[in-house]
């Protein structure tokens, strides 16, 4: 492992909730092409060794592979499973974000204020205040402990919707 992969573990280390793609290209002096490069490098070493490297394509985290303990054991760290209502709020958000409360709530057709904040509360989803008109409006967006929580790595990792069952806003 090269030193720039090796200052990158160490980086993603030392900031547990992940870091920002082009804070750590700041960070390590390197192109995004020459960063990318390395977190390919650092997730094939990584896969030998329990941990996984996950990414959405702004932000980068480690975190433990889950999939390779014991099946009752993964069930304990999965204990609290999620209502109907949560996961179709978190579908929602998670092939349409970022998604305001009004664009999700005209999806289901149900008010969703309290589902909402309990994806929030869980950390699978997250708001960010955008502005528009001058008024402060959150649009929520999935967490990295969301992509954990599923085992996978990547947004891209998903399965497609089916094209006649997509939710659509314009509905």
């Amino acid at each position: 492992m090269n030193l720039i992969t090796q200052q990158l573990h160490s980086l993603l280390m030392i900031n547990t909730g992940g870091l920002e793609k082009l804070k750590l290209a700041e960070l390590l002096n390197v192109s995004t092409d020459e960063l990318e490069k390395n977190l390919t490098e650092l997730s094939e070493y990584l896969n030998k060794s329990g941990v996984v490297l996950l990414q959405t394509e702004t932000i980068v985290q480690l975190a433990a592979q889950t999939d390779i303990l014991p099946k009752d054991l993964q069930k304990e760290l999965r204990s609290e499973q999620l209502s109907a209502a949560l996961l179709e709020v978190l579908t929602i958000v998670a092939y349409h974000q970022p998604i305001t409360q009004l664009e999700i709530e005209t999806m289901r057709g149900i008010g969703s204020e309290q589902t909402i904040k309990g994806l929030v509360e869980r950390n699978l989803i997250q708001p960010k205040a955008k502005k528009i008109d001058g008024i402060s409006i959150p649009h929520y967006s999935t967490t990295q402990a969301f992509l954990a929580h599923l085992g996978i790595t990547s947004l891209r990792e998903l399965p497609p919707l089916p094209k006649n069952k997509a939710p659509n806003a314009a509905q």
